[in-house]
């Protein structure tokens, strides 16, 4: 997540876009496989106005936690810059500036789906940290305390969380 100069950096962003976005499809396969509609939104513009998906209808945003099996919570990104060396830091995550209701966030063995207002009630309890790339700031949220939280109202929600991997 360098700059645009930054080799390293821009190797890393589009590994882990690349990983972001074989997530993305996977979770849209389950989901389809469970009967659900999903439309991916494919340009950047329509990612950044609805979020990653449309499922029944719900506009949703789609996050891989890569650390949650090794540390048992979920990494919930608050804000991003894509240069360390940027003083400004832009609202990302539960804050960007989307419509989407809903953040789906979790790796293949493990979805948990919430309301990004609930998310957002949470940060103002939680200690905000910074990732050691200064690129990410967010919260941890124990997988034990993100359960109370979980959403349950959808159906395509109760499938994607119970459902068995392709």
């Amino acid at each position: 997540m360098g700059g645009a100069g930054d080799g390293v950096g821009v190797t890393y962003y589009a590994a882990q876009r690349e990983v972001g976005d074989r997530f993305e499809a996977y979770l849209t396969e389950r989901l389809a496989l469970s009967g659900h509609t999903v439309t991916r939104h494919g340009s950047k513009a329509a990612q950044l106005a609805h979020g990653d998906l449309c499922v029944d209808g719900d506009h949703v945003e789609i996050k891989y936690d890569d650390r949650l099996a090794a540390t048992e919570n979920l990494y919930i990104e608050v804000a991003e810059k894509h240069d360390p060396r940027q003083a400004t830091w832009v609202p990302s995550g539960i804050w960007a500036g989307s419509d989407a209701a809903w953040y789906v966030i979790g790796n293949a063995q493990r979805v948990y789906v919430f309301r990004r207002e609930d998310l957002r009630w949470f940060s103002t309890l939680a200690r905000e940290i910074e990732i050691k790339r200064g690129t990410s700031r967010g919260y941890l949220l124990p997988t034990s305390e993100g359960c109370r939280l979980v959403a349950c109202d959808r159906r395509w929600a109760v499938d994607l969380m119970n459902s068995e991997a392709p």
